[in-house]
């Protein structure tokens, strides 16, 4: 007996063994595909989907067929969120075979730094230092991109004449603070 296959009829063989004539009958329909689900495979730069389905009846019955594919920037990165984008295959021409999709995430870009600014400045006086922070914000959504502090040193008293009016000389800090010398 010759088994049926996806394509061929079965049938039985009767030969004879006297004189080796032969005769088929007892035929039987083939089988015919019984496709599985199919698969698809993306190239590694996503151009290109290759959909894949092979018989379950005999794995080496198998359809395959490759299509390009189109890409759309669906979301923008920023440089606070990641973007998004779809790409698209081409319709199939084998109707067992379904368009398909794929988002693929965009790398968050870089903070685009504005100028430098100072922020909290604290002046130094003759006795305590002060400072300030040196800083830049992102153009695009505000982040802080960068923040240097710096000291500034106390400057000490600057002695000058003070009372001339009198036959004693008095020195005081110039700048303000009243100490005497």
């Amino acid at each position: 007996m010759t088994a049926p296959t996806c394509t061929a009829r079965g049938y039985t063989t009767h030969t004879c063994s006297r004189c080796g004539d032969s005769y088929t009958d007892s035929y039987t329909n083939a089988l015919g595909h019984n496709w599985g689900a199919p698969t698809y495979t993306w190239s590694s730069d996503n151009s290109k989907v290759t959909a894949t389905r092979t018989c379950r009846n005999d794995s080496s019955h198998t359809q395959k067929e490759t299509v390009s594919t189109t890409s759309q920037v669906t979301q923008a990165a920023t440089c606070s969120e990641a973007g998004n984008q779809r790409y698209t295959s081409a319709a199939f021409k084998n109707s067992a075979f379904s368009v398909q999709t794929k988002n693929v995430p965009i790398a968050t870009i870089a903070h685009t730094p504005g100028s430098a600014q100072r922020e909290n400045y604290q002046s130094a006086t003759c006795t305590e230092a002060g400072g300030y922070d040196l800083v830049t914000y992102c153009t695009v959504c505000g982040a802080l991109v960068t923040k240097q502090q710096y000291a500034i040193a106390a400057h000490g008293h600057s002695f000058a004449v003070g009372d001339t009016s009198t036959s004693r000389t008095v020195l005081y800090c110039s700048y303000g603070c009243e100490t005497p010398a």
